[in-house]
């Protein structure tokens, strides 16, 4: 029995400065609320890994173990097949105006500010009406603008890699299974090359941020003056920092198989990308209207001009996206970055 006459010392980076720091000032007694966290999790795992593990078992006839992670993944998977299954297609419209002109741009019919649409199924507002929307685009000949705004906008670099976004970079960037991800990761750990690879935190030491800095500034790179941290999970326990390169001097051209440097300067790239100035754009936001039979239709065109590269000197997209699962938001910048769009003042009047 301890009692009270111990000390613990806490680290969560695998470094020689990490260690030797918390020996030194990082001292206290064992949190028990982390113990009754980690006896839950144990407990959890018994309880589905147990179940699970006879019915995967007997189901294919070969031993085959299922724990707490592996049995969220099927849960996961399940979900989304039962989305696949009762999902149902609905044929909808809209319309697409492009302006005459040595510099065209295009204006897209706001269906729900037109008072058009109606919910279909996954709660989307759409437009089901192809008679309508056919007789609309024949009578459309001009549109006026109601407003038209200007806006400079930044956009960050993703964060650095934890265990989860490698695996998906790894996929989708270097096509790696999880598999050969985990062997090349291990092997480049226990090298030195890059710090513990089973984390879920994207933050970087003070001490690793500091590095990435000095080496930035002396390659030109432009790096941020205060470290950059991402939104924390709630359920994140951040044992252990992000995935890094233990040097970042240190670009993997020698001593590794090619499937490592592969790896390496996928971790680095990332790494030294999200301590980087943001991408700048300068975005035109314009809404006009059409009024046809009494009706007054609503188009709205966003345009974007680059300013800055900012991180993307390093770091083109984030490869941890899926093209499938990139989202809306991402989807109608890359649209807007193609449409040039002018800043004009209300009442102007565009044809198309």
């Amino acid at each position: 029995e301890l009692g009270d006459r111990y000390e613990r010392c806490t680290f969560n980076e695998l470094t020689k400065e990490a260690v030797l720091g918390a020996v030194n000032s990082n001292l206290g007694k064992i949190n028990e609320d982390l113990v009754a966290a980690q006896e839950a999790r144990r407990i959890l795992d018994r309880y589905t890994g147990w179940e699970l593990t006879d019915a995967v078992t007997n189901y294919l006839g070969r031993l085959s173990p299922v724990g707490r992670v592996q049995s969220q993944a099927v849960n996961l998977i399940v979900q989304r097949e039962r989305d696949y299954d009762s999902f149902v297609q609905t044929d909808h419209f809209s319309i697409k105006s492009t302006t005459s002109g040595d510099k065209p741009w295009y204006a897209s019919l706001d269906v729900k500010s037109s008072g058009l649409g109606h919910l279909v199924d996954g709660g989307v507002t759409a437009w089901t009406d192809k008679a309508a929307a056919e007789a609309l685009k024949s009578k459309i000949s001009k549109l006026v603008v109601v407003e038209s705004e200007e806006k400079e906008h930044e956009r960050f670099a993703p964060a650095p890699f934890q265990t989860s976004t490698l695996h998906q970079a790894a996929l989708n960037k270097l096509g790696f299974n999880s598999e050969k991800t985990d062997s090349l990761a291990q092997a480049l750990y226990q090298e030195g090359h890059i710090t513990y690879i089973r984390t879920d935190s994207t933050e970087i030491s003070d001490e690793a941020f500091g590095m990435l800095q000095t080496y930035a500034r002396e390659k030109g790179l432009p790096v941020l003056d205060k470290k950059r941290v991402g939104k924390k999970s709630a359920v994140a326990q951040e044992a252990h920092e992000c995935i890094r390169p233990g040097d970042f001097n240190f670009l993997g051209d020698t001593g590794l198989s090619a499937d490592q440097k592969k790896l390496y300067k996928l971790i680095w790239t990332r790494t030294v990308a999200s301590q980087l100035a943001p991408v700048t754009s300068m975005n035109t936001n314009t809404k006009l209207s059409a009024e046809i039979d009494g009706h007054t239709y609503f188009f709205k065109a966003s345009g974007s001009i680059p300013l800055t590269k900012g991180w993307q000197v390093l770091l083109e997209n984030d490869d941890s996206e899926d093209e499938e699962d990139v989202g809306e938001a991402k989807k109608e910048a890359e649209a807007a970055a193609k449409n040039p769009v002018p800043v004009m003042q209300p009442g102007d009047t565009v044809d198309i």
